[in-house]
């Protein structure tokens, strides 16, 4: 008989971007994905939990979730696991679908606009511009200063970075 395989460790409650080549599996039935259950499938991936799937279904799952869900923490799939995919494990997951890498790196470049009080997309239909205002980074300061910014496109936008209402208003 053959020793019971070793299960990988419980993931912690906090998510996390990690990955890893999913090691060699035994011979036979690891190889199998527990998703679409293909024998033939040869090549498998995992992130760090040791959740190994096959690439297709990385693929399929990766494209979906961003696509059709805007999704950019991208989870492995296995049930009750909560450890996210890094973005270059998710950018080689959609390599084959154009579309879904684009909007995967639209996706990231939002977040991290949102993410930064200096920084705030241009509200004007159409404009893809995000506008810096190291003066307004902090709340206090727009009690003190109501700073007018001209967005950086051709048809230069103005609007107040404090609410986004059109041209100077203080």
């Amino acid at each position: 008989t053959t020793p019971p395989a070793k299960r990988p460790p419980p993931p912690s409650s906090r998510a996390t971007r990690s990955s890893k080549k999913a090691p060699s599996p035994p011979p036979a039935e690891a190889a199998l994905c527990q998703i679409c259950f293909d024998e033939e499938a040869t090549e498998t991936r995992a992130l760090s939990c040791g959740h190994a799937f096959c690439t297709g279904c990385w693929s399929a799952y990766a494209s979906s979730k961003i696509r059709e869900e805007g999704e950019l923490n991208i989870a492995c799939m296995a049930e009750d696991c909560s450890v996210l995919a890094p973005d270059t494990f998710v950018l080689s997951a959609v390599s084959d679908d154009l579309r879904a890498a684009a909007r995967f790196k639209d996706l990231c470049v939002r977040d991290y606009v949102e993410a930064q009080r200096a920084l705030k997309f241009c509200p004007y239909p159409e404009c893809t511009h995000a506008v810096r205002c190291s003066a307004a980074a902090t709340k206090a300061s727009h009690n003190t200063l109501v700073p007018a910014v001209t967005c950086g496109a051709s048809s230069a936008h103005t609007f107040c970075f404090g609410c986004t209402i059109e041209a100077d208003h203080r």
